[in-house]
C-alpha cells in the first residue's frame, strides 16, 4: 500500500499521444502493479485552492476558492489533498489485490511541484516520444493540425508540446527518484527496456508482461472506460509501426511551423539527434535560442492567463449566443402570429398560415447551416 510519503506510488508523466496508454497496459500486466486508464485525480486540486478553476456552477464557484484559502493554509490544504488521494489510491489497490499504483495522467506537467510536495517519495517516470511523431499522432488520431497545436489561443492542446515539454525537461533535470523512458526504445526492445523500468520501480521483471493482450480482464476494464487511447486494443503487444510516421504524415510547412516554435531543444534533450540531423539535411530553418524563448513565452502566458478558454470554446459560445438570439426572435414572431386577427380567421392555408410555414422553413434552414459550423 502507499504511505504518506508516496512509497509504492508512481507518476507516469508525458504529453498526450506519447504512448502512455501502451505503457499503462503493460505495467498493469505485472502481478503487483495497478495502472488504470487515466485518473486525472490531482489536476483540479491545485486550481481549486489557487484559483482559476473554470467551473460553472449555480453557487458562484469563485467564492469556494476564496473561502477555501481563508479556511485552510497551503500546508493544511496539501495534507487534506494527500489524505484524499491516499484513500482513493489505496482503496483501488486493495480492490485489485496489488501493491503499486501508477497514476498515468497526461497534463500532470501543469502541477509537477504540487505532486512533489504531496508525495516526495513517489517515483516519477517521464515517457518521451519524438515530438514530431506526437504531432503526427494528434493529426491522424484527433484530427488536430499542427497550426492548431501551435496556436497559443487554440486551447489546452496547444500547451502540450510547448509548455508541457518545457516543464517536463526542467523538472527531470537532476531530479531524484526519476526515470526517463523512450517510447521508441520500448516498442523496439521491450525485453531490454522493461527489466530496467521494473528495477527502478523496485519490482522484479516478469517475462512476457509486454504481451498485455493476454490479460483479458485488464483489457476489458480498460475498454469499459472512456479515458486513454483506444488504439492500444488493435494490438496485443508493442510494435514499432508508428516510429518516424512524421516523415509522411506532416508537410514541410507543418514541420517548419513546429521548429519555429520550439526549435530542436526538446529533440536534443530527449536524445533524438538523428532526427535533428535529418532536419538539417532536408534544409529546414532552425531558429536561435532567443527566438524560441520568445515563442515559448507566448504559450506560458496563455497557460497563466486564467480564466482562459480556447478558440474552439469561444466559437462554440458565440454560436450558442447566436442560437439564443434567433430563438428569441422567432418566439416573438410566433407569438405575434398567434394573436387573433380582427375580422378573419388565420387558418393554415391563409396568409398567416403561410407566414408560419415560412418561419419554420427559415428555422430549419438556419439550423442546418449552424450545425455544419459547429461540427
Amino acid at each position: 500500500m502507499i504511505d504518506a510519503g508516496g512509497q509504492n506510488l508512481v507518476f507516469l508523466l508525458s504529453t498526450p499521444r506519447a504512448g502512455s496508454t501502451l505503457v499503462s497496459a503493460i505495467l498493469t500486466n505485472h502481478s503487483r502493479v495497478y495502472c488504470p486508464n487515466e485518473p486525472w485525480l490531482l489536476l483540479g486540486f491545485q486550481a481549486w485552492y489557487q484559483g482559476g478553476n473554470l467551473t460553472f456552477a449555480p453557487y458562484e464557484h469563485s467564492g469556494v476558492e476564496t473561502a477555501l484559502r481563508e479556511f485552510l493554509s497551503e500546508t493544511e490544504f496539501q495534507e487534506a489533498t494527500r489524505a484524499f488521494a491516499l484513500a482513493a489510491y489505496n482503496r483501488k489497490l486493495a480492490a485489485q489485490g496489488k501493491s503499486v499504483f501508477v497514476d498515468k495522467t497526461p497534463r500532470y506537467y501543469h502541477i509537477l511541484p504540487f505532486l512533489e510536495a504531496l508525495f516526495p517519495q513517489a517515483r516519477k517516470v517521464w515517457l518521451q516520444r519524438n515530438p514530431l511523431d506526437v504531432a503526427a499522432s494528434y493529426q491522424t488520431s484527433w484530427q488536430l493540425s499542427v497550426d492548431q497545436l501551435f496556436d497559443p489561443q487554440f486551447g489546452p492542446m496547444c500547451l502540450d508540446l510547448t509548455v508541457g515539454l518545457s516543464r517536463l525537461a526542467a523538472f527531470f533535470q537532476g531530479q531524484p527518484r526519476t526515470f526517463e523512458l523512450r517510447y521508441e526504445d520500448l516498442v523496439q526492445q521491450p525485453e531490454v527496456v522493461l527489466p530496467k523500468l521494473c528495477a527502478f520501480l523496485g519490482l522484479d521483471y516478469e517475462p512476457g508482461m509486454e504481451h498485455y493482450g493476454s490479460n483479458a480482464p485488464a483489457l476489458a476494464e480498460r475498454q469499459r472506460g472512456r479515458m486513454g487511447d483506444s488504439n492500444v486494443f488493435a494490438h496485443a503487444q508493442p510494435h514499432p509501426q508508428s516510429i518516424d510516421r512524421w516523415q509522411t504524415a506532416l508537410t514541410a510547412a507543418q514541420i517548419q511551423r513546429m521548429l519555429d516554435c520550439t526549435g530542436t531543444r526538446f529533440l536534443d534533450r530527449m536524445g533524438y539527434r538523428e532526427t535533428i540531423t535529418q532536419l538539417h539535411q532536408r534544409g529546414f530553418r532552425i531558429p536561435d535560442d532567443h527566438a524560441v524563448e520568445e515563442n515559448l513565452r507566448l504559450f506560458e502566458d496563455s497557460a497563466r492567463s486564467l480564466p482562459w478558454a480556447g478558440r474552439e470554446q469561444r466559437q462554440l459560445q458565440a454560436l450558442c449566443d447566436e442560437l439564443r438570439t434567433e430563438r428569441d426572435r422567432l418566439t416573438a414572431e410566433c407569438q405575434r402570429l398567434a394573436q387573433p386577427r380582427r375580422g378573419r380567421r388565420a387558418g393554415r392555408g391563409g396568409p398567416e398560415g403561410i407566414r408560419r410555414e415560412g418561419i419554420l422553413q427559415h428555422l430549419a434552414r438556419w439550423w442546418r447551416q449552424t450545425r455544419g459550423r459547429i461540427t
